[in-house]
């Protein structure tokens, strides 16, 4: 990982945030993890070297990413949570790109076409940026990150893990505790610009509405109506003092297909056909 300047930089980002690196076995289908709570990075003692250098600097990003405060809080309204999840993975993959490049420049083909069979659409993204843009450029890590949110399925994965936990508070606790949640709203200029930072720079610019387009902020009807209603049993068990719809600011996407108007839009549009309806029928 040293022959490349990507992982010189994030295993220096290890080193100072003194996290811990273990080799042990993680799981099938598991190449490794972060954990936050242990500051500790756990990779795969049955994974090929290739597969745990890529890994490394991915997890390596994460860390990164939480020492400039890019995490999942309670505090934080769902959007919020889903898009720093998404986003967080989106810049993960696209460093561990930059990586893969760099090392096969440098000799070591292996990252590069062990990422190219996992991750093809990412790889040719940045293949494409950085032969017009130039090697290492900003926009190549910035059409990798892109590129993640085209796999509708592969983000749902880590929509559902995001909402599976908001269920599950909304269900166990009190009163006294979910008044704090949702409190924080979704803040996409701050987002962009704390997880898609590399060296001093914003890769990704500065502006938030890259993360409100129907590229990036879509969310399948599925997972909206799960959202929908864990909002409903937060609103009641509050007396309606906590409620959260920002959910609603989605793209609708059905069936992998998204459609230009939020969630919002359409029940106003729907709200409106039922109303001529209503009035047709006098």
């Amino acid at each position: 990982a040293t022959r490349s300047e990507t992982g010189c930089a994030v295993l220096t980002a290890l080193a100072k945030q003194g996290t811990a690196l273990c080799v042990e076995w993680t799981g099938f289908g598991s190449y490794g993890y972060f954990n936050p709570s242990e500051n500790a990075i756990s990779l795969n003692k049955w994974a090929s070297d290739s597969q745990l250098q890529s890994t490394l600097i991915h997890e390596g990003r994460h860390v990164m990413q939480c020492a400039r405060g890019a995490k999942v809080e309670e505090t934080r309204d769902i959007a919020s949570n889903i898009m720093t999840t998404r986003l967080r993975e989106a810049d993960a993959y696209a460093v561990a790109t930059r990586f893969a490049f760099e090392m096969d420049k440098a000799g070591d083909a292996e990252p590069l076409n062990t990422l190219k069979s996992t991750n093809k659409e990412t790889t040719s993204a940045y293949a494409r940026a950085e032969s017009k843009h130039g090697a290492g450029s900003p926009q190549a890590l910035k059409e990798a990150m892109l590129s993640w949110f085209d796999d509708k399925d592969y983000v749902e994965q880590y929509d559902d893990k995001v909402v599976s936990a908001w269920e599950d508070v909304m269900k166990k606790d009190s009163l006294p505790a979910l008044k704090k949640y949702s409190v924080k709203k979704f803040n996409a200029d701050s987002l962009l610009q704390t997880v898609c930072l590399w060296d001093g720079c914003a890769y990704a610019g500065t502006d938030g509405a890259l993360l409100k387009t129907p590229r990036t902020a879509y969310l399948c009807e599925g997972v909206f109506k799960r959202v929908k209603e864990a909002g409903d049993v937060l609103r009641g068990k509050t007396a309606g003092a906590v409620s959260d719809n920002s959910a609603e600011n989605f793209f609708v996407s059905k069936y992998g297909r998204v459609e230009n108007k939020t969630y919002r839009q359409k029940a106003a549009q729907n709200k409106a056909f039922a109303v001529k309806a209503v009035a047709k029928g006098r």
